[in-house]
């Protein structure tokens, strides 16, 4: 929304005066946000381009079958039908249990995905020359947030 708001003149479109609150808002062009949490209510809202940003927010949750499972009907049962014919999905995901939402879509569907693993550490010269960032061996993730300290208290 800031973004949107400091860059209206280069975009060519700015937000709509009479919608502007964090959680949904429209654009001059005919754009639309609206956010919510997994497992939250989203009947009536539609999407070109839906996001779902860490879906399992803590270790209990992720050893949880009970929660996965209903994480995974709300992906199928909610989440997708609210999608638009041609529409696109992007998961960010920090992986906390290998049947969470993206564990279970990489099994079923693995060929729809396009999945980009980006680790915390390069550990090895393989990982190095397979890394999105470019980073080398020893190369830490956002090293200024992610400290040494951090690293090892993480593994």
């Amino acid at each position: 929304r800031n973004l949107i708001e400091m860059h209206s003149r280069v975009l060519g479109f700015s937000l709509r005066s009479d919608t502007k609150a964090a959680d949904e808002w429209e654009t001059t062009n005919g754009g639309r946000y609206f956010c919510a949490g997994v497992n939250a209510g989203i009947a009536g809202h539609r999407a070109d381009l839906a996001f779902i940003d860490d879906p399992i927010g803590s270790d209990e949750d992720a050893r949880s079958q009970g929660f996965r499972d209903k994480q995974w009907r709300w992906y199928i049962d909610d989440f997708l039908p609210r999608l638009r014919p041609g529409g696109t999905v992007i998961i960010i995901a920090n992986r906390r249990h290998e049947d969470d939402l993206c564990g279970r879509l990489l099994a079923t569907e693995a060929a729809d995905w396009r999945h980009i693993k980006i680790p915390l550490v390069i550990d090895t010269a393989n990982q190095a020359a397979a890394d999105t960032l470019h980073r080398s061996v020893g190369e830490r993730l956002w090293p200024e947030w992610f400290t040494e300290r951090t690293v090892t208290d993480a593994r």
